[in-house]
């Protein structure tokens, strides 16, 4: 690769400001670094926040933003043993095995833009080695950018954190993008599955994909209903509602001796509240950090146990937006109108 290269990319320049669309430069690669043409991204409910200034101070400003997607290598630095020039690859968030090299930065002209170990809004994208993974030749391009978070999430929850197996019931609180991929493992594996989510469009999606039941947690008669339908509780809930409310709502719908996996993102300084008696009694609570996703072994093997459900995949990227659009992907990602934007980062 010549000194330097370009691409065009978004940048977060200040928060609570529209994402910056513009062309940069990309230094030579430094060890463990992979570079790679950019197919599609996909937009996170995280960098909406993290756009909007609700993961706290800043310090990295100005940088880029993105951490799923998918694409194809075409240079790699010094060390990089994983991947060559012309493998598809999935890019994720989740580090994996290979070089991690850390953060990496753009030039803007003179001046410096900051990037983390992946950045997957642009066209062109610098990527440390940990953080790139072969791509099964049969998953679509555009399906893989799932590969990258929301699946990894949702359903590495499923299949390396709770104990479900065929016919177990299981529910799942709040059904975007994580939450969605979990009920798809789910039915995949032959659990029954309880949804609840108060948008009717999630709502009926979940039925489209055979849960047993679902529920809107806004209706006044819910606490009713689904006390009615399952008086002891459920045993086992994975909740990705992302507020505190959610996570505290699916502690309440717990069995005695329940367990609650949590992979929601609130607000930094948020805090959610308890009752302590409910945990002596038997009830457990734990966070996930990523679903416990091992994406160099995971991505093949998830693939090949959801590969018959692609179809419900595909109701998960269902508006795609050009890079240049990221903004207005953004609004429809904010106003619930979409599960997960798409960017084409091709046109």
């Amino acid at each position: 690769m010549s000194e330097f290269c370009s691409t065009h990319a978004v940048v977060l320049q200040e928060l609570s400001k529209p994402l910056v669309f513009k062309e940069l430069s990309i230094p030579r690669l430094a060890k463990g670094q992979v570079l790679v043409d950019v197919f599609y991204s996909g937009v996170c409910r995280s960098q909406l926040m993290e756009q909007k200034g609700y993961r706290g101070h800043d310090p990295y400003l100005p940088h880029l933003l993105g951490h799923e997607g998918s694409g194809v290598v075409i240079d790699v630095g010094a060390g990089v043993t994983k991947v060559v020039p012309g493998d598809e690859v999935v890019l994720g968030w989740i580090r994996g095995e290979g070089i991690d090299s850390g953060g990496t930065y753009y030039l803007d002209g003179n001046a410096f833009v900051n990037a983390g170990r992946i950045a997957t809004f642009a066209t062109r994208a610098v990527v440390a080695e940990c953080c790139v993974f072969q791509k099964p030749k049969d998953l679509p391009r555009d399906l893989a950018v799932l590969f990258g978070c929301a699946l990894a999430t949702g359903m590495g929850v499923v299949v390396n954190q709770i104990t479900a197996r065929k016919n177990d019931l299981v529910g799942v609180v709040g059904c975007g993008g994580i939450g969605m991929s979990a009920v798809v493992a789910l039915i995949s594996l032959g659990c029954r599955v309880v949804a609840i989510d108060p948008s009717e469009a999630k709502r009926n999606r979940c039925e489209e994909f055979g849960v047993e039941k679902y529920f809107d947690p806004s209706d006044e008669k819910f606490v009713e209903e689904f006390s009615s339908t399952y008086p002891g509780g459920l045993s086992q809930i994975v909740e990705s509602g992302g507020s505190t409310l959610s996570i505290e709502l699916a502690f309440s719908l717990l069995a005695k001796n329940g367990s609650l996996i949590f992979a929601s993102h609130p607000p930094d300084g948020d805090y959610i509240r308890l009752k302590p008696h409910e945990l002596i009694a038997g009830k457990s609570i734990a966070g996930s950090w990523g679903g416990g996703f091992k994406p160099d072994s995971d991505i093949g093997a998830i693939w090949d146990l959801i590969k018959g459900n692609q179809w419900m995949l595909r109701t998960f990227i269902s508006s795609e937006f050009r890079l240049s659009d990221v903004n207005a992907a953004f609004k429809a990602l904010e106003n619930g109108k979409i599960l997960r934007p798409l960017l084409n980062c091709m046109i």
